[in-house]
Order: C-alpha cells, then structure tokens, then sequence
C-alpha cells in the first residue's frame, strides 16, 4: 500500500486489473435468514442452501395471478397414494402391475403378475382416466397425465395419485407440474430445502398461479388432446 501510494505521488499510472466477466446465467444467489443459517450449523456454503427453490416461490409471488395450493383446503386437487403391502407373485395372471418410473413411457411393460390372493385393495391400485401421477421417491417430481390408455391399470403404492377438484383444471395443473419451476417446487419444502422423499401432505404447500378460467380450459384442452395422439397398442 506504501508503495502504490508514492507511485501515485510521483504521477505515475498503475497498472490496473480489469474485473472478471462473471455469465449471469452461471450465477446463482439468494438471501437468507439468520435463523436458516443457525438451522444449518452457521454454514455460509451457498451448497446447504437450496437456491432454485427459493428462486422458484420468489418467482410465484411476483406473478400476476393469484395463487392456490396445489392441495388442502381451498387447492387445486386432493391427492393419495397407497399403503404398503405384501405381494404375491405369479408367473401370469390378469392382474399386471406397474411400477412408478414407468409412468413416462409410451409403450411400459408389467413389471410382474399379483395373484389375487395378494392381501390389499388391489382395485384402490388402479390409476383413473383424468388423474395426474406423480413419482414420490427415487426420481422425484416425474407425471404423468393417465389418459384412456393408462386407465384402469394397476401401478405400484408408492406413487401419488392426483384428482383435481375441477375436471378442467387437470391439464393446467399438469402443465404447471412439468415446468422446470414445477418441478422445482415439488422437489424442495417451502423453505427451500431438498426434500429425500414426497408424501401426499407435503403438496399442501406446493403453491401454483391460478390464471383466469378461460386460459386454465385451453391448455387443459391442449394437454388432453397431445395425449389422444399418444398412440399406445
């Protein structure tokens, strides 16, 4: 510091470092509260903090429209999923079942054959035309919209099953959910932290915009109809 400052006296100019370019998209922040840094053993690592969930509900409470939960009281939909139980297995039999990773593919294949001795409510299994499933452990966050083609089949307990309170509001609730905010919101509790593992109770939270009628039916619309072109044999 001495020494820069009797170069400066003696008018001489100073080589100067120019800034770095930081690429905005590479740049990821948030704020944070005293008592979330306490929670996380006074860690200041921007790793212990999730950022795309707080980024993504600070995104919610800028829009436009208001917003509903997805479920609860006053949300979208209500939603379920089964209990555990213990499987019979057989080598054939009319009652397939699926598992719930396979909820994206076009042409999914049964994972294995229950016998109908298998003790649980084997009906309460099957997935109804018109409800959003959503994978609750594993691969978090993935749904799928069941359409006439998945209707009816029998899938694993461990994933979510979704009923919107208004037949129109499905698409658009299915939409939302594949955003990458979606997404986000699913994977993340509503401080912000990742979540291992989703239960029906946690989409209590989940908050989404709730745009004008009209706008809802369209992309209801449009969302029904791309599945009507998914062509299952």
């Amino acid at each position: 510091m001495v020494e820069s400052a009797q170069t400066l006296r003696r008018g001489e100019i100073l080589s100067v470092t120019s800034p770095i370019e930081i690429p905005e998209e590479k740049l990821n922040w948030c704020t944070v509260s005293l008592g979330e840094v306490l929670q996380r053993g006074k860690r200041l690592e921007a790793s212990v903090f999730d950022i795309e969930g707080k980024h993504a509900r600070e995104v919610l409470k800028q829009c436009k429209w208001p917003v509903k939960m997805l479920t609860g009281r006053g949300g979208f939909a209500d939603a379920y999923h089964r209990p555990r139980f213990k499987r019979v297995w057989v080598e054939k039999s009319d009652l397939p079942i699926f598992q719930p990773s396979q909820v994206g593919e076009i042409k999914p294949q049964p994972s294995g054959y229950l016998s109908s001795q298998t003790e649980t409510d084997i009906d309460a299994l099957r997935v109804r035309s018109g409800q959003i499933l959503l994978t609750c452990s594993g691969t978090l966050g993935n749904c799928c919209y069941v359409s006439k083609t998945l209707s009816d089949k029998i899938f694993s307990h461990d994933l979510i099953r979704i009923t919107c309170k208004e037949k129109t509001d499905t698409g658009f609730v299915y939409a939302f959910l594949r955003t990458n905010i979606g997404t986000c919101l699913i994977q993340t509790n509503e401080y912000g932290s990742v979540v291992s593992h989703i239960e029906p109770e946690h989409l209590d939270s989940v908050p989404i915009p709730n745009p004008p009628e009209f706008l809802k039916r369209r992309i209801h619309d449009l969302i029904v109809r791309s599945y009507a072109l998914v062509v299952r044999p």
